[in-house]
Parts: structure tokens; C-alpha cells; sequence
């Protein structure tokens, strides 16, 4: 009995399936025609769609034929319906309202007050009619929702999405890792709560400085040096301390650059203080100057007279010989501030210049090998007198490009002395400086490896 029952629920759900398929289709849709109305009917289903009378344009006071479906009134069509072409742009509007209308009869069809969206409102978002115009346009405010992501919660527009009172997740200086964010109730784990806030800061300061603190925790931040406004110099604009009082501080004026025909100089716009007067320059190397090189005024538009000249030295770009180095100037090669090499380890800490007769490497230590090639420095550091196997060492290339200009990279060298440096050049010429603790067992008379420092000529 029970196997005769499921038998006979398995054929129910089998037909029921077997209907569902069959309505599962593609309409295949066929126009229809009465002499009233007219539609589009699916043949396999027989479902109808668009069922609407016949009908013609509002200008049309003896129409033939519905134009939407071509029944002629000579085949018995009843055409009573009259209907108006709005297209898309067919609108108007004054200082409250917006209109559509028909462009065949100019009849409006459709009227509104003018209304705006929260992501622009001083625009019509029908007729696109905006203030400035003088249309009377209603704001729309933002819809806020408070919402949060991992980082932090905020305000966020349902309309427009603009996000507003942006705050990282916090805890009170005091409160135990555990707690929840305070602005939002999300816990540890759920978000990422780093920002900490405090019950009770208060302002410090020294002589040179001042800081916030905070009395529960003895945390320390905001830690600024004084200044003082031009127009307030007596006092830290800040935290009010007093010249009077001991503090040390820059007093700050809102510099811009003056100028009459034939000079310029830098002027405070609040207090009206006066500095770096001087004549209208060019750079030695421009025989024709266009413009002051100092106050960027212009020869010819503004009328200014450029009589002095001025070198471009830049104060990182060296050259040198086998005693001193200077920076000089671009234009001419003029010298300027000449002095000795100040050698560290074979090199001068300066310029860079590398002393040829200097002993760059520990007693017992050599470099087998550098090789550049492809952006890569690779190499090999090894002893004289036992094999070493080093842990926590590094070796920095300092590579140079034309004009003298530097930078470092570094990597860790292998246990076998074996080394490889990425991401140097395009270059001159570079130095290797190796770094560390050696931790292999040397051997008596050995040295420890505590900084070699080989160059490279290209």
C-alpha cells in the first residue's frame, strides 16, 4: 500500500513538472486586429499584450488607417482615438514650472513644478532650468543613512552616495581591547579599531614647543613648535604663551612677490612688512631673458627692466678633484663653495669622491665579484683565512646618475657571502657597503666584518 502511494506522488510531481516545462517558452508574438482594437497575442500560449484601441495623430481630423497597426477604415476600423507626438526635448519652463507639448498641435500634455535631486540642487532634474537662470528650483537635502565599513563609520546618502562625518572606529584611551567602537557599537574583530580617543587632554608647552596630553593615560601628541601671526606677535598663536614668558618662536607673515619696473621684493599682505628687495634677474646663460628668474615677472607684459644676473647653481650637484669639491654653475662653471674632501672609510661623506689610494676593506676580507648588469648588482664577499658563514649581514649599493644625484637600496647577504642588490640605475658608477655582524667562527688573527665599502667603475 505504502509503494502504490509514493508511486502515485512521483507521477503527480513528474506531470507537474512536465507542465511547468511546457510554459517555459519564448512568446512568439503575432499581431491581431478587431474592427475596435488591436494587439499582439503569443501563438504557443495565447497570452495577449498592447491590447489598445485604434488611433492617429492629434492633427489628423479624417484619418484612413490606424497608424499603429495599418487597419484601413474602408476594412471597418474604428478610429476614434487621437493621440499627441511628445518627443524627448519637447519641453518648457518659466520660473516655477516645466512643461511637455505636443509638437504636432503645440497642446501641453504634462506640467509640473520644477524639482531637483541632493546631487544637484540648483537644477531642475526634469528641464534642467537651474537658479542662476532664475528659476525658482526647490533643494532637495541628502537622505543620510549612519552606516560603516572595516575602517571606519560615516553618513551616506541613499540618493547620491556622498559620504559625510567621516570617523575611524575608536576606544577611550582607558577602555580594555575588547570594547566596541564608540561611534558605532562594532566590535574587535568585526572592524578594525586603532584610533584612540581621551577623556581629558589639556595643552602643555616648553619653551621651544607645545603638545596635548592626556591626564588619563600620560599620552603625548600634536607636538608642534610655537609661532606667532604677524598681526598677534606677542603670543603663540596656538597656545598663548608669551615671548614675555620665555617662549622661542618664528613670527609668520603671509609673504607675496612685488614689483615695479625695475625691482621686486616680498611683501606681508597683513602687516605690509617688506623683504628680499632686489633688482629684476636672468640666469647667466640666457642672453635674451624673457623673465625675472626671482619674481617671475614677465619682460615684455609687464613692462620690467632685467639687469642683474644670476647664477644656477644647484647646492647637491658636485664636482671635484683630488683634494677639494665645489657646486658650480650651470650656465658658466663658476665655482662656489670650495672645500676639502671629508673622507669617511676611503670616501668623502659630500661629493661622494672615493680616495684612490684608501684601504676600503677589513684585514681578511675581500670581494670576489660584482657584476652589474639589467638593473642588478650581484656578488660575492668572501675571507682569506677560513670560510665564513655569516647571518644578519647586508650589503647597500649607493648608485650615481649623471649630475651627481644618489640613491641606496640594500639586501641581506646570503650565509655564503653570496649577494643580490635589484632595482639600481640607470647608472655611473656605484659603491657596495656591506653591514652587519659576521657570526662565523674566525679563526685567530680574523676580523670581524664591520664595514667594507668597494666601488665600481661602468
Amino acid at each position: 500500500m505504502k509503494k502504490c502511494f509514493l508511486l502515485i506522488v512521483l507521477m503527480l510531481v513528474c506531470a507537474a513538472a512536465g507542465a511547468l516545462a511546457e510554459n517555459e517558452h519564448e512568446h512568439d508574438w503575432a499581431l491581431n486586429r478587431s474592427s475596435t482594437e488591436h494587439w499582439l497575442i503569443c501563438r504557443i500560449c495565447g497570452e495577449k499584450t498592447e491590447q489598445e484601441p485604434h488611433y492617429t495623430v492629434c492633427i489628423d481630423d479624417n484619418p484612413t488607417e490606424c497608424i499603429a497597426c495599418g487597419l484601413k477604415k474602408s476594412e471597418g476600423a474604428v478610429i476614434d482615438e487621437r493621440v499627441h507626438y511628445v518627443p524627448e526635448e519637447a519641453i518648457d519652463h518659466d520660473e516655477l514650472f516645466h512643461w511637455r507639448y505636443c509638437v504636432l498641435c503645440g497642446e501641453i500634455v504634462e506640467i509640473g513644478l520644477h524639482e531637483s535631486t541632493c546631487q544637484f540642487p540648483e537644477t531642475c532634474s526634469v528641464c534642467h532650468a537651474t537658479t542662476e537662470e532664475g528659476a525658482h528650483v526647490p533643494f532637495t537635502p541628502h537622505d543620510f543613512v549612519f552606516t560603516w565599513n572595516e575602517y571606519a563609520h560615516y553618513d551616506k546618502c541613499a540618493t547620491c552616495g556622498i559620504q559625510e562625518n567621516y570617523e575611524q572606529h575608536y576606544r577611550e584611551c582607558d577602555d580594555p581591547d575588547e570594547t566596541p567602537c564608540r561611534g558605532c557599537g562594532q566590535r574587535p574583530g568585526d572592524v578594525y579599531i586603532y584610533d584612540l580617543h581621551h577623556r581629558a587632554e589639556r595643552m602643555g608647552y616648553t619653551a621651544q614647543k607645545h603638545f596635548r596630553t592626556c591626564d588619563v593615560c600620560g599620552s603625548v601628541w600634536d607636538e608642534y613648535s610655537h609661532g606667532a601671526n604677524c598681526l598677534a606677535p606677542e603670543a603663540c598663536s596656538v597656545c598663548g604663551m608669551k615671548a614675555a614668558d620665555g617662549a622661542v618662536y618664528e613670527v609668520f607673515h603671509p609673504w607675496e612677490w612685488k614689483f615695479d619696473s625695475k625691482q621686486h621684493w616680498s611683501e606681508c599682505s597683513q602687516c605690509g612688512a617688506i623683504k628680499n628687495l632686489g633688482n629684476h634677474a636672468h640666469y647667466c646663460g640666457d642672453p635674451a631673458p624673457e623673465y625675472c628668474v626671482i619674481c617671475w615677472a614677465w619682460a615684455e607684459q609687464d613692462g620690467i627692466e632685467i639687469t642683474d644676473i644670476r647664477h644656477d647653481i644647484q647646492p647637491h650637484l658636485y664636482r671635484w678633484d683630488e683634494k677639494e669639491h665645489w657646486n658650480y654653475c650651470a650656465g658658466c662653471d663658476l665655482k662656489t663653495n670650495q672645500a676639502p674632501h671629508q673622507f669617511v672609510d676611503g670616501v668623502c661623506s659630500v661629493c661622494w669622491y672615493r680616495d684612490p689610494g684608501a684601504e676600503l676593506l677589513p684585514a681578511g676580507y675581500t670581494l670576489e665579484s660584482v657584476v652589474y648588469d639589467h638593473n642588478a648588482v650581484t656578488g660575492k664577499l668572501v675571507h682569506k683565512e677560513y670560510t665564513r658563514e655569516a647571518e644578519n649581514l647586508s650589503v647597500r649599493v649607493t648608485f650615481f646618475i649623471t649630475g651627481n644625484y644618489y640613491m641606496a637600496t640594500a639586501a641581506e647577504v646570503e650565509p655564503d657571502g653570496t649577494f643580490i642588490v635589484e632595482g639600481v640605475g640607470p647608472i655611473e658608477y656605484i659603491t657596495v657597503l656591506a653591514t652587519g655582524q659576521d657570526t662565523g667562527a674566525p679563526q685567530e688573527g680574523s676580523k670581524a666584518l664591520d664595514a667594507a665599502e668597494i666601488i665600481l667603475i661602468l
